[in-house]
């Protein structure tokens, strides 16, 4: 056989089995939060404790079916204590606070930094190791991993924090291969100076109490995120960004 077709079957075999190894393996991380807290045919029918909290965009057959479809879930609780549906009060801090004093879920060592990673359908903008950048300014839910590497020597000032924990995970079962690709990069930020752990529930109600009670909280971008910063701030913790 002359050599030169046994270059291209050769090229095209390895091509075969990259894109083979690309759609079929795993992602190295377990991001989706499930069926429970997800509609997989209509996100807009997903738990949203944010967009509920902040009354953003949510149609009122969405809340009233709220106690039925996650009963007794932060989001039911929190309509429940604002009066809902006589009554529907945005970002009640209060009322909150009450849920989270009810709540027993796990909570970070005061010395562990919390970082949050809003990953999922949000992720997609994120290539090779960067966030493109006419994205910036128009998608703020994930910041460019040099933000992060930015952050290593702030916190080196910081002698509270002895460790990381980075919370994550995803409503939409899209995009989890580049979010868990996404996930590992940060993580090798930090782990040359930290130990490094990665705090995956599967429970957005749980990720909600864990980072709240954090004495360090480093934010993403979005509602859910920005709740956590103003209960953080409401304990008299720190930010960190």
């Amino acid at each position: 056989m002359n050599l030169e077709y046994v270059v291209i079957i050769i090229s095209l075999l390895l091509l075969l089995y990259l894109l083979y190894s690309k759609y079929t393996s795993k992602p190295k991380y377990d991001l989706y939060n499930g069926s429970y807290w997800a509609n997989p045919t209509d996100d807009t029918k997903s738990y949203r404790l944010g967009d509920l909290i902040y009354k953003f965009s949510l149609d009122h057959n969405y809340l009233t079916n709220v106690k039925n479809r996650w009963p007794a879930s932060i989001g039911d609780k929190y309509l429940r204590y604002v009066g809902f549906p006589q009554k529907y009060d945005r970002l009640r801090y209060d009322i909150i606070d009450r849920i989270l004093l009810e709540e027993t879920y796990d909570k970070p060592d005061k010395h562990t930094l919390v970082i949050h990673l809003r990953l999922g359908d949000t992720i997609t903008m994120w290539k090779q190791g960067k966030v493109d950048f006419w994205m910036k300014d128009n998608n703020h839910y994930v910041k460019d991993p040099e933000y992060y590497e930015h952050l290593v020597p702030i916190l080196q000032q910081i002698k509270g924090i002895h460790a990381i924990d980075i919370v994550a995970g995803a409503h939409v079962d899209d995009d989890l291969q580049v979010s868990s690709e996404y996930l590992d990069h940060i993580v090798k930020i930090f782990n040359q100076h930290y130990k490094v752990t990665v705090k995956i529930t599967n429970n957005p109600d749980k990720d909600f109490y864990y980072m709240c009670n954090s004495s360090y909280f480093c934010p993403s971008g979005g509602g859910y995120s920005n709740l956590v910063t103003a209960m953080v701030r409401k304990y008299k913790n720190q930010i960190i960004e």
